[in-house]
């Protein structure tokens, strides 16, 4: 082999060697845009007061008879919990009020973090956010009214026993389990 030939390959595999990188790291330096130790309470009364919280990802799902939408937001995710509902970002800005959802669930992501999945309309629409760590999924769940449907693990992770857990409430079995 001649000069060129062994000057190309070592820049073509120090050009992969960064593409790797970029990829490995990418997700790893998303999860620390937001950090867990910010402060999350309980939003006042007016229709202004919203908390946000910690997401590094949304996911939205809604099923109809013959066809599923989807929507993943990675880019700029956001969930804030306000006095009547819950604002969020998957793709473009949505509402969800706490009279519509029926249960609240979380469950650990595949890797890492939490999802805390907000289920409504028999398990029509779907909202899971993912939390960084279990300090910021237990501080979404207090920022919560105290009426909203817990399951078991939710209300385990929010006060560390399962009283608070609403009997009756079946297992969500789609996506997220």
């Amino acid at each position: 082999m001649g000069e060129v030939e062994i000057i190309t390959a070592t820049l073509a595999s120090i050009a992969i060697a960064c593409v790797v990188t970029y990829f490995a790291v990418r997700p790893l330096v998303r999860l620390r845009i937001h950090p867990a130790d910010t402060p999350i309470t309980r939003p006042g009364d007016r229709d202004d007061d919203f908390i946000a919280v910690p997401v590094s990802r949304i996911y939205y799902l809604r099923q109809g008879a013959l066809w599923q939408v989807r929507a993943v937001s990675g880019a700029r995710p956001a969930l804030t919990i306000g006095p009547k509902g819950l604002r969020f970002r998957a793709l473009r800005e949505g509402e969800l009020s706490f009279a519509a959802i029926e249960q609240v669930d979380v469950r650990r992501g595949l890797l890492g973090g939490i999802h805390i999945l907000f289920l409504s309309e028999q398990n029509s629409h779907v909202l899971a956010a993912h939390v960084p760590d279990v300090t910021a999924a237990r501080r979404a769940l207090a920022a919560l009214p105290g009426a909203l449907p817990l399951s078991t693990a939710a209300a385990i992770l929010r006060d560390g026993s399962a009283a608070a857990a609403t009997p009756g409430l079946r297992r969500y079995r789609g996506a997220f389990r």
